[in-house]
């Protein structure tokens, strides 16, 4: 079975990428989903979150769960250090050495210039961390008793938590900056300050292409991107997607504008 990572800063359409490949059949696995059931009524994390951090659950009909917004408070530490006319950010990266399990305080709620609590995040991320790669396992598990040939892992932070060494090959999608600050700006309560303060929590788009083993470029059309992403679903499930990443590595050379090597950017911005 081969592993592929995916991976995209924001709004470079990770996640339609991802809906992509569950339409192609191939399993995906989401780590913010994740972490969102482990932290929900009954989840595992609900209990050890709700030890070390006293006052972040609430109870639902369902159960209790982490209050997302009591936990933020908690991991960011004192809120009169907050701006509280300062937009949220929604970013996928933070700085490099973010882990997954920052997923768990939810970066919208996040004021752009907060700055979090270093030991209440560290203590956060012992806890989720090991249960998010726990359920990480568990899918893996299950897509090898079944026999499947290929699986997604869908996570923001794989290179920061040198997750690529888990995969057989890493696609990094991306879209030139002009149609991601559109892409971005159009949702609701973005501004471009927020957007500006996201990015550069986040690593550079063109570090992550450096790093890919495949990249696809979403900047053309949607139509575009299915079509790369099909032709790399193709190669991948008959093993000519590049080595295991511990051994050599080969970039993707697919047709211009679809699945890229790294320095090969398509030269539309049209989306």
């Amino acid at each position: 079975m081969r592993i592929i990572g995916l991976t995209g800063g924001i709004g470079m359409g990770k996640s339609t990428a991802a809906g992509i490949f569950r339409r192609l059949g191939v399993p995906v696995f989401d780590a913010d989903l994740a972490v969102h059931r482990l932290q929900g009524p009954g989840g595992r994390a609900v209990a050890p979150i709700g030890e070390a951090f006293p006052g972040t659950l609430r109870e639902t009909p369902r159960g209790r769960m982490v209050d997302r917004e009591a936990l933020r408070r908690a991991v960011l530490g004192d809120p009169a250090r907050r701006d509280s006319g300062a937009p949220a950010a929604t970013s996928d990266r933070t700085t490099p050495n973010r882990t997954t399990t920052d997923r768990a305080v939810p970066d919208r709620a996040m004021p752009d210039r907060a700055m979090p609590d270093r030991a209440a995040l560290n203590r956060l991320e012992r806890i989720v961390h090991p249960l998010v790669r726990d359920e990480e396992r568990r899918f893996l598990a299950r897509a090898r008793r079944r026999g499947l040939p290929l699986v997604v892992l869908d996570v923001p932070l794989l290179f920061e938590t040198r997750g690529e060494g888990r995969c057989d090959a890493v696609v990094v999608v991306s879209a030139p900056a002009a149609v991601q600050r559109v892409r971005v700006l159009l949702r609701p309560g973005m501004t471009p300050e927020r957007l500006d303060a996201i990015l550069a929590r986040q690593m550079p788009d063109a570090e992550k292409r450096r790093r890919a083993d495949h990249v696809v470029w979403t900047g053309l059309s949607r139509h575009a991107t299915q079509r790369a992403i099909r032709a790399l679903v193709r190669r991948l499930r008959t093993g000519d997607g590049g080595p295991r990443r511990r051994g050599a590595r080969r970039r993707s050379r697919a047709a211009p504008g679809a699945v890229t090597p790294r320095s090969a950017a398509p030269r539309s911005a049209a989306s």
